[in-house]
Order: structure tokens, then C-alpha cells, then sequence
């Protein structure tokens, strides 16, 4: 598989699930994928599928950071106002 294809792939397999993520929310979301290697520290293996804007994006991993700092790996960071799930 090239590059390229992978690239695509990628991109299409975050969609579907990003769908699916935005279909637990009463109102419109943003999704974010971001993709490390951290095996690669420079850098050259990592990518970010976003809905947002990528600045928008980045504001709101910053907010989450400073209102949740103690996150684990595999944790979820809700700050307040958190959007409600769908029941």
C-alpha cells in the first residue's frame, strides 16, 4: 500500500468514526484525531484528522490541559461546560 492510499484509508476510517462520535451529542461537535508515533520523536510520523480548525483545535486541547492536568493515558478530559452525551 503507498503512502498515499494509507493517507486515504486513514482518512476515511476517522470519518466513519468520527460520525459516530458526533451521533452521541444533542448539538454539533467537533472531532479531533491526533495521531503520534512517539517511537518517531521528531515528529515526521505524526498527523491530526480534524472537523475543526486546526488553531480551534489546538485552543481546545490547551483549555482541557489546564482544567484536567492529571489525566492518565486512556483517561477522558471533560471541562465544564462539558456538552451533554445523547441519552
Amino acid at each position: 500500500m503507498s503512502a498515499d492510499q494509507k493517507v486515504e484509508r486513514l482518512r476515511q476510517t476517522v470519518a466513519e468514526h468520527a460520525c459516530a462520535i458526533e451521533a452521541l451529542f444533542n448539538s454539533p461537535v467537533k472531532v479531533t484525531i491526533i495521531v503520534r508515533n512517539p517511537a518517531v520523536p521528531s515528529g515526521d510520523r505524526d498527523c491530526v484528522v480534524s472537523s475543526d480548525d486546526l488553531r480551534a483545535a489546538v485552543a481546545a486541547v490547551q483549555r482541557l490541559e489546564r482544567a484536567c492536568p492529571d489525566v492518565p493515558a486512556g483517561g477522558l478530559a471533560m471541562a465544564p461546560p462539558a456538552v451533554e452525551p445523547r441519552s
